[in-house]
């Protein structure tokens, strides 16, 4: 299946603006995860302009457990942009969150999560469709209209060595 007909997330769409509670809907969650317990404050108002060219709703809320901070972006995609958009789209989204702060940003549908663990293949493997870091940059396996492939276990320990 490609990756336009398998990401959905779970979208609250009285917060949407409709009138009913959770429905699965098209969209990815971007994690930002920050070492310290200082998150920003998030204009993700500015993440429209990395989106210009498809409709699509952001929610943030900021994670805090002890040493593990980290904030998710719901991205919920109306109107998909173009397939030659897409992979700049979602690493200039990952990149917003590196530029705020974050050590390490990465994004996946339902079946991602936003625990660290996911970056350990023996424990998560098979989640992460993008991932973002200074140190190495920008993966992601597979285009719009390409069968979905998420992170490989190499990609996912290269990651992993960011977070020590």
């Amino acid at each position: 299946m490609n990756v336009k007909d398998s990401i959905y997330i779970v979208w609250n769409a009285e917060n949407a603006g409709a009138n009913s509670g959770q429905e699965f809907e098209p969209g990815l969650y971007f994690y930002g995860y920050w070492k310290n317990s200082l998150l920003p404050e998030l204009e993700t108002e500015k993440l429209l302009n990395a989106w210009h060219d498809a409709k699509v709703a952001f929610k943030a809320q900021k994670i805090k457990e002890n040493d593990y901070n980290h904030i998710v972006i719901d991205m919920r995609v109306f109107d998909f942009p173009p397939q030659s958009q897409w992979l700049t789209n979602i690493r200039k989204t990952l990149q917003f969150l590196s530029e705020n702060g974050a050590m390490i940003s990465w994004c996946g549908d339902e079946t991602c999560h936003g625990h660290l663990s996911i970056f350990n293949p023996t424990e998560a493997s098979g989640n992460i469709y993008a991932a973002y870091s200074k140190e190495n940059g920008f993966y992601c396996n597979s285009d719009l209209d390409e069968e979905i492939h998420y992170l490989n276990d190499e990609q996912l320990a290269i990651f992993g060595k960011v977070l020590g």
